[in-house]
């Protein structure tokens, strides 16, 4: 729970610098790149957790011969991402950072010793930020 308060106040920092460098008047002016930028995303996300071992050597109840899991999550993701480009003559650079509450889940179950063992998984959160580098070159970025 304290990774996900850090996560979330680094997240708040990075976008709220973003928007106050957006404020500021800089040297390149009229740009078709520049400046802040915000939205939403909503979308559905897969992934695999593979070899999920739940041997415990130092807990004798859990049996040794317990096999290694391999769990397909699926679900819903929903989020938002804001970013501040910057514009010099044809070159472009920037920031961008995006926050995902994740509905991502799954699970499976083993017989181990005629004892059913489920091992479920699960992603609740997916966050970047990242640094953008570009040329303008007409009516594209790339």
């Amino acid at each position: 729970m304290q990774g996900d308060v850090r996560l979330f106040r680094v997240l708040a920092i990075v976008l709220l610098q973003a928007l106050v460098g957006s404020t500021y008047v800089y040297a390149c002016e009229n740009s078709k790149f520049g400046g802040f930028y915000a939205g939403a995303t909503v979308g559905f996300g897969k992934g695999t957790f593979d070899d999920i071992d739940l041997n415990d050597p130092n807990d004798p109840a859990v049996p040794a011969d317990i096999p290694l899991y391999n769990v397909d999550t699926n679900g819903a993701v929903a989020g938002g991402y804001a970013g501040h480009n910057y514009q010099c003559g044809a070159t472009v650079f920037g920031i961008e950072g995006d926050f995902l509450w994740s509905g991502m889940n799954g699970d499976q179950t083993q017989a181990v010793s005629g004892v059913d063992l489920t091992a479920d998984t699960a992603t609740k959160y997916l966050a970047s930020i990242r640094g953008r580098l570009g040329i303008d070159v007409g009516s594209a970025l790339f």
